[in-house]
Order: structure tokens, then C-alpha cells, then sequence
């Protein structure tokens, strides 16, 4: 019997398996963090990739552990015979692909790097690396590299278009022009703020003194976390018996006692329609304002000074004075 220390193939084949478990073991790790409602990765790229995901965050997560799981065991069992050598590369394959396209579209399309994504693709790296140096077929690593290689070239050549629904659905509330129809502008103002800002909660108070009056305006958050979906859950709750909603949002901000309510199903998608669209233009700050005075006339106001200084100008028609 051959030593497996005097058998390079061997080895590598070991040292394959051994990468696929700590895959396993790293996202298994974070599938039960992410159930829980916490994560390894705490960074706000994080967040913001996982808010472009059309399926739970969780769900892939677990699904990326179950795949490690099963591609060490493939792996194991492809080193000790050698006619199933050649299994381990329909499951390298497709996941080399699904990886590629994942780490080009934070690359080129949206500009934020998840490190989560980016350990998970360089373990699937080394263990493609690995199995090649295992089975001594060079044909199957420049099989896998063009096949990472290529779908990763396409997201570089791709512009990705902001989804459709991302500014449609992401308004919590809006507030209609309330004087004369004659008096009123077509301008529509979008204010997107986080219940953790204190800079948004400047234009808040602001509005909850000077509501406006001849436009519309309408409130997004970029809000993720249960806290402020509750917060945001209370003001809609409250709101319909409020005579200044933005004095109530104010107060919820400020720490107002809120109850353990249920949030609607409908808010956590509105948030996170607001996080894809600041994220497909750049904007990695609020307040932001978005100001729509026609098809052709739009622009974005970014800060809580700049806010406040547009909100003033008479051409407004709410120069707060």
C-alpha cells in the first residue's frame, strides 16, 4: 500500500476534501447565524448585496453549506476510485459559474464586495485547484477556468439596469399637495432616510414644522433591521389619527415607546427597493432626496443641510418662512 505522503495526487486529493469541509463548517456556521438573525460577515457591502438577492439570504447561505458538504463527500470518494475522478467536475462546474457571476456583478455592476462571497470563491478556487493537481489532467483546470473566466467576463461587459419595481414599490408614505389644484407643482419629491440617522431625523423635524404644501412628497427607508421595521410599522399604524405625521415620525425616531407589533409583509420589500435603488445610482449616503419634475427633469439632493436649503427655496412653494 502507497503511502500517502510519497503520493502527490494523494495528497492533493485529501487536502481537497479537507477545504470542502471547512466550506461546510464556515457556512454552516453562518446559516445558523443568519437564521438567528445575525452574521460573520457585519459589513454594510454585505447588506447591500444580499438586498439584490431574489431569494432569502438564509436559503442561500444553507444552500451553499449543502453543497460543500456533498462536494467533500464527492471528492472524498472520487480520490480512493479512480473511475469516479471525473464526478467532482459536474458539481465544480456549475457552482465555478454561479460563483463567477456573483463576484463579477459586485465587481462591475453595483461596486460593493461582500467578504463573505469573496471567501466562499476563494475556497471553491482552491479546492478546483486541488482536484486538478489530484487527478493530473490539466484539461479539466483550463476546462474550469474558462468556465469562471468566461461568465465573469460577461458581467464586465453587461450594464445591469435597475429593477423595474425598485422606486415604484419602495414608498412608505406619501403626503399629497393639500392647497388649491391651480397652486399646486408636478413636482415629486422622494425623501429616503434610516430611523438610525440622526441627519435624516434634521430634515424630519424640519418638515414636522414646515409640512409641505404644494407637492407631493413621499417617504422611503433603507431600513433592514427589526428595531427600525417596527418604528416604521408603529408610524403607519399611528398615522391615519395623526394630524402631523411628520411630528409622529419625529417622536418614534427620538425613542417614542413602540409594541412588539408584527410588521406588514410589504415593508421589509419597500426598504429594500429603496437600499437597490441608492446602491444603482452610487449613493452610499442619506438623506437623500429624489426630485421628479418631469420624465426628463430629475435629480437627487444628498445630505440633510442640502435638503433643507432646496426645501426653502420659494420655487418650492414651501419656503418655510
Amino acid at each position: 500500500m502507497t503511502h500517502p505522503r510519497s503520493n502527490p495526487a494523494a495528497v492533493f486529493s485529501l487536502l481537497s476534501v479537507a477545504t470542502s469541509l471547512i466550506g461546510a463548517l464556515f457556512l454552516s456556521v453562518e446559516s445558523y447565524l443568519s437564521i438567528n438573525g445575525s452574521s460573520l460577515c457585519s459589513t454594510e457591502a454585505c447588506g447591500v448585496v444580499g438586498s439584490y438577492l431574489k431569494i432569502s439570504e438564509p436559503i442561500l447561505v444553507a444552500g451553499g453549506a449543502v453543497f460543500f458538504w456533498l462536494l467533500a463527500l464527492v471528492l472524498f470518494f472520487a480520490g480512493r476510485y479512480p473511475r469516479l475522478r471525473y464526478l467532482p467536475l459536474f458539481l465544480l462546474a456549475p457552482a465555478l459559474t454561479f460563483d463567477s457571476g456573483l463576484i463579477g456583478f459586485q465587481v462591475f455592476s453595483i461596486g460593493r464586495f461582500c467578504l463573505l462571497c469573496f471567501l466562499v470563491a476563494a475556497l471553491l478556487l482552491i479546492v478546483a485547484v486541488l482536484y486538478c493537481l489530484a487527478t493530473r489532467i490539466s484539461l479539466i483546470l483550463i476546462t474550469l477556468v474558462l468556465v469562471w473566466g468566461g461568465e465573469f467576463g460577461v458581467q464586465a461587459v453587461l450594464t445591469i439596469p435597475p429593477p423595474k419595481a425598485a422606486f415604484a414599490n419602495m414608498v412608505f408614505f406619501a403626503h399629497q399637495a393639500n392647497i388649491a389644484p391651480e397652486r399646486q407643482t408636478n413636482d415629486k419629491l422622494t425623501l429616503i432616510i434610516s430611523m438610525h440617522c440622526p441627519h435624516c431625523l434634521d430634515v424630519v423635524d424640519y418638515l414636522a414644522h414646515h409640512p409641505p404644501n404644494s407637492y407631493t412628497l413621499m417617504l422611503a427607508s433603507v431600513d433592514q433591521d427589526q428595531e427600525a421595521l417596527q418604528q416604521l410599522e408603529t408610524f403607519l399604524q399611528r398615522m391615519p389619527a395623526s394630524a402631523n405625521p411628520y411630528q409622529l415620525l419625529t417622536e418614534i425616531k427620538k425613542g417614542d415607546s413602540i409594541g412588539n407589533l408584527a410588521v406588514r409583509a410589504s415593508l421589509p420589500n419597500q426598504t429594500k427597493n429603496s437600499l437597490n435603488f441608492l446602491s444603482n445610482l452610487g449613493i452610499i449616503s442619506i438623506p437623500a432626496l429624489w426630485i421628479e419634475k418631469s420624465p426628463s427633469d430629475k435629480r437627487i439632493i444628498i445630505g440633510s443641510d442640502n435638503i433643507i436649503d432646496f426645501l426653502k427655496r420659494p420655487d418650492t412653494g414651501n419656503p418655510g418662512l
